[in-house]
């Protein structure tokens, strides 16, 4: 597949986003395997910034985020169809969504991922692209999707905030408001 062919495009149909998230991750089982953790994501993604790669006609890979407050935004859900992996497609995503966000004036971006509490090896790829994108290890959630799947959240700066550091946030305020 010649990847000039590949086009990234921003998904705003609801039902299209849940159609495109639907197809990719019944085709990622060895990551997204629980039925109801896969329904989750994909009724998630219908009100939630989408971008996806499309092949002419056919979509191939999708990242949607979600924006927890204005400075700080998280990787909801991404895949990229079996056969198109390890292609450089999630990097392609990854940049164009960070890209979007310096834009909007945001700050970070974060991803929760099964920790390496977990031996598995699709995980062990996952969190090696994720670092090989910028992003470093944060905290770990034991017992957020129970403790046979403990979380990682890792977290990357995609700009310095201003110099003019908002009220709320300089210690006057209150943090709540953010």
């Amino acid at each position: 597949m010649d990847s000039s062919e590949i086009r990234a495009v921003e998904v705003l149909l609801p039902e299209t986003k849940e159609k495109i998230c639907r197809r990719i991750l019944s085709d990622l089982s060895e990551w997204f395997g629980i039925p109801e953790a896969a329904e989750d994501y994909i009724r998630g993604c219908r009100n939630k910034y989408m971008t996806a790669l499309r092949d002419e006609d056919e979509y191939i890979g999708f990242l949607s985020l979600h924006e927890h407050n204005r400075y700080t935004a998280e990787i909801f859900v991404m895949g990229i169809l079996k056969r198109n992996r390890r292609q450089g497609l999630g990097r392609v995503l990854v940049k164009r969504c960070v890209e979007m966000l310096k834009e909007r004036g945001f700050i970070f971006l974060t991803v929760k991922t099964l920790s390496n509490a977990h031996p598995d090896v699709n995980y062990s790829e996952t969190r090696r692209f994720y670092t090989s994108m910028g992003f470093l290890p944060l905290e770990e959630f034991p017992g957020l999707w129970g403790k046979e799947n403990p979380c990682l959240m890792l977290a990357k700066v995609i700009q310095m905030p201003e110099a003019d550091i908002p009220e709320e946030l300089n210690g006057q305020g209150d943090l709540k408001k953010i």
